[in-house]
């Protein structure tokens, strides 16, 4: 059997570089291995959004750690593993600021934008980003313009939302905030877009 790979990003976008962005790091409980390790970002860089096979365009240092916590500071950058998995669980905590937009990408091929190429799931403030006018296939928790969550299950923006996402084969499951939004097999997604 094929394994498929995956690289973990977590993506900051427009607004993001002036309000800022973050996710937690806590230390591995339930079984659980930390993918960072103190304040160091060893094991993972910095890439272009559109490629994520290009290093970052912009200027400065865009990701940080302090105290646990990730900060995405810039725009337009990816921070990815540079270790690959396949079959996995990930349980991350995210806070978005108000006009943020970033994702979390999952199985994409080394290069192009994991938006497009793969999958992103969609992490952003859904009432100012899109202007209050987003598609549901655009809206956190959402497997981004392509699959939208079952329900509304977000936090508002300055509020920490905890995530479980499981990925075995071409079965996604998104946990949101204690309750599912997405449990899909890709590939009869894929099938019935092709029909």
């Amino acid at each position: 059997m094929k394994q498929i790979y995956i690289f973990l990003l977590i993506g900051i976008m427009g607004y993001a570089m002036l309000t800022g962005s973050t996710t937690t790091l806590r230390a591995a409980d339930d079984g659980f291995v930390p993918l960072f390790g103190g304040d160091s970002l060893q094991g993972w860089k910095v890439s272009d959004w559109s490629n994520v096979a290009a290093p970052q365009k912009v200027s400065g240092t865009p990701w940080r750690i302090e105290g646990g916590v990730l900060y995405g500071l810039n725009k337009r950058t990816w921070i990815r593993s540079t270790k690959e998995y396949s079959d996995f669980v990930l349980k991350l905590d995210t806070k978005v600021t108000r006009g943020s937009n970033g994702g979390i990408g999952l199985r994409f091929p080394p290069e192009g934008d994991p938006a497009y190429t793969a999958m992103e799931i969609q992490v952003v403030d859904d009432r100012v980003y899109y202007g209050g006018s987003a598609r549901t296939e655009q809206c956190t928790g959402s497997i981004y313009d392509e699959i939208a969550p079952s329900k509304v299950a977000t936090k508002p923006v300055g509020q920490w939302n905890s995530w479980l996402i499981t990925a075995r084969g071409s079965q996604i499951t998104i946990v949101l905030n204690g309750e599912k939004i997405i449990d899909t097999d890709l590939s009869r997604e894929t099938k019935a877009r092709q029909q």
